[in-house]
């Protein structure tokens, strides 16, 4: 009895003792060293209850007081993530700082900012950031453009788009930093982004290659769904390869009507002339001042007229500017390949028989329709039909159930049941209720008929097992 006692209290002593323990939950996780250790100076100082877990990079305290230790902790600054931002300049007295240590503390800012932005996308765990800002030289004219460095932590992989989104995202946030001259390589040394590239022509290559793709896999799936709806899902396979025109090129036109003539202007002038002299006598009194007057009656005179008419014609003119954006389709091809079709020989057995060529045909004029088949571009569109080689399942979900209820009335003569519940391999059943009447089929819900003429309900769940007599599982 002493010893029963003892288990006794010790049992309930635990019990005490860990109804008294406060329930642990963690606080951060994925910490590093230096946080880590200032997290627990921290809640050491506040006489908080922790506990350390893993490598020391998860810190666990009492639930009840998770909120408010983070805010508290939020307020020092903490955790910082292994990054300073702009707070380095509230902890530091810029009285005395030279213009040097400001440039640097300038530049660790702009570094921790960043990191923290870019981390806090979704699809990135961690991220490092270093940039080179030059300085600008006085008496030089030339400058040399800033450049920066990014190592990630991802979870999975970047697509080129989230890929490009950091880069103007760290680009943007830098003056005269360009996508460009930003390197990106992720945790697993991988080179995601290279930079340097002035031109920016690989970056316009990953574009392009991911529209392309994007093109490709909106047309299969469009084929793919539709070919569902006719042949069965699983029964048709699409590849689709699409030939883009990524070349912008403008064009500059001008046509001119020459029966469009219109007057633009008119110009008259008129000229008279009038001469005269001495019979044609040459002599020093006709040369002299006034020797026209006194002798000019014995001359002869002479008198004539111009006149001269100019118009100008303005011809109409067209003028016509074509600009072809890049992304055009250049040359579009489409492969189909369809399964035959199965059938029950009576026996159980799947009888392969492949389509006609009528069929072969609609379906290659409905691939044509839903691509936008152009012969003058040039594009194919092969429609072939092959025995895949897994085989459809031909039992129906319906007839599964059929043949459930009709093993079930069997039961129901060996056990002489009221009634049960009929489940299949799938957990699709039918509750039947039995009546003394024959056996006929709800038209209300479409259930398959019931034994001896009761009624039967189908419902979903999660039953593997035949039961009768009284409904379980689903």
């Amino acid at each position: 009895m002493a010893t029963v006692a003892v288990l006794m209290l010790g049992f309930f002593a635990f019990l005490v003792m860990r109804a008294s323990t406060p329930t642990l939950a963690p606080l951060y996780t994925g910490l590093s060293l230096e946080d880590s250790n200032a997290i627990v100076t921290e809640l050491q100082s506040q006489n908080v209850p922790f506990e350390l877990r893993g490598e020391g990079d998860t810190i666990l305290v009492p639930r009840d007081q998770i909120t408010t230790l983070r805010m508290n902790l939020a307020g020092s600054g903490l955790p910082t993530r292994g990054q300073v931002g702009y707070e380095i300049f509230d902890q530091q007295n810029t009285l005395g700082a030279t213009s040097f240590v400001q440039n640097i503390n300038n530049v660790r800012a702009l570094e921790g900012e960043l990191a923290r932005t870019i981390t806090s996308l979704a699809r990135i765990k961690s991220a490092r950031v270093h940039l080179v800002l030059p300085e600008r030289k006085l008496f030089s004219r030339q400058t040399q453009s800033p450049s920066a460095s990014i190592v990630v932590g991802v979870r999975g992989d970047l697509s080129s788009g989230e890929i490009r989104a950091v880069q103007h995202l760290v680009a943007s946030a830098i003056e005269g930093l360009t996508p460009a001259n930003i390197s990106i390589v992720d945790d697993k040394g991988t080179l995601l982004a290279s930079g340097g590239d002035d031109t920016g022509e690989g970056a316009i290559a990953g574009e392009s290659a991911e529209r392309t793709r994007g093109y490709e896999n909106q047309m299969r799936s469009r084929v793919e769904e539709m070919l569902t709806n006719v042949v069965g899902p699983g029964r048709a396979r699409v590849e689709v390869s699409a030939e883009l025109d990524y070349n912008r090129s403008t064009t500059t036109s001008e046509k001119f009507d020459p029966d469009g003539q219109v007057v633009r202007s008119t110009q008259v002038s008129e000229s008279k002339n009038l001469s005269g002299g001495a019979d044609g006598q040459v002599t020093v009194a006709n040369e002299l001042p006034g020797a026209s007057q006194n002798n000019g009656t014995g001359g002869a005179t002479e008198q004539g007229s111009n006149s001269q008419e100019v118009t100008n014609y303005e011809i109409s003119k067209v003028t016509q500017t074509a600009v072809t954006e890049a992304g055009s389709i250049k040359r579009l091809s489409v492969a189909v390949v369809v399964d035959g079709v199965y059938s029950d020989d009576g026996q159980g057995n799947q009888v392969y028989s492949p389509r006609s060529p009528e069929q072969i045909a609609q379906l290659t004029t409905l691939v044509r329709s839903a691509v936008g088949y152009s012969e003058a571009r040039g594009d194919t569109v092969e429609v072939v039909n092959l025995q895949f080689a897994s085989r459809p399942d031909l039992s129906l979900p319906g007839d599964r159930l059929q043949r459930s209820v009709g093993l079930y009335t069997r039961r129901y003569h060996e056990r002489g049941g009221n009634g049960g519940y009929v489940a299949d391999s799938l957990g699709t059943g039918v509750l039947c209720h039995a009546a003394p009447s024959q056996a006929r089929t709800d038209s209300r819900n479409r259930s398959p008929a019931a034994p001896f003429g009761g009624h039967c309900r189908q419902s979903f769940g999660h039953e593997r097992r035949w039961r009768t007599g009284t409904r379980s599982g689903g």
